[in-house]
């Protein structure tokens, strides 16, 4: 039995309805990830920048959750743990360690709690207590990640969007 000119009609229109909420998602799916990864370069180059550290250490602390077509929703994690100097390579002194163009004098190497080598500096006069030397970035972290991912969605993300939209028009309609 052949279906009716307006049964193919109606039949293809769904079709098209649904293949193009389905791109729309897509897009602003492929949209938001972009714009992640955006938001993670800049946060680690300025929080880098601010520390005075390599960026290779704090991007091991930046980490992205990426977008889904079900999902839309993406998320930048930025651990604002301090970078403790053993982390950082540092070289022994006469007096102390130096590591990134910091010196600590009354730092020294030794076992931690957890049977790991750890450079440590005593808090007072006395043998103890002792802690382990760090970097601290937290404050840079809270400070900048808010502000760089707020600039960067305003800036970039409808451009982005704008872009992905017409990638999935023309690929659709055959024009690509």
């Amino acid at each position: 039995m052949a279906q009716s000119i307006d049964q193919q009609m109606n039949q293809l229109n769904r079709k098209i309805d649904r293949m193009v909420n389905q791109e729309t998602k897509r897009a602003s799916s492929a949209a938001l990830n972009k714009t992640a990864a955006k938001i993670k370069t800049k946060v680690v180059r300025e929080v880098a920048q601010a520390t005075r550290l390599p960026a290779k250490h704090i991007r091991k602390r930046v980490y992205i959750k990426r977008s889904k077509a079900r999902t839309q929703f993406a998320r930048v994690t930025a651990y604002r743990r301090d970078i403790t100097l053993n982390s950082l390579k540092p070289r022994q002194l006469k007096k102390g360690f130096s590591a990134v163009g910091r010196k600590y004098p009354s730092a020294f190497r030794a076992s931690g709690k957890s049977g790991r080598e750890q450079i440590f500096q005593r808090k007072t006069q006395a043998r103890y207590p002792i802690e382990v030397v760090k970097v601290p970035i937290s404050h840079h972290v809270d400070r900048i990640t808010p502000k760089v991912a707020l600039q960067i969605m305003k800036s970039e993300y409808p451009r982005l969007l704008k872009h992905e939209m017409e990638y999935r028009t023309k690929k659709l309609s055959g024009t690509l």
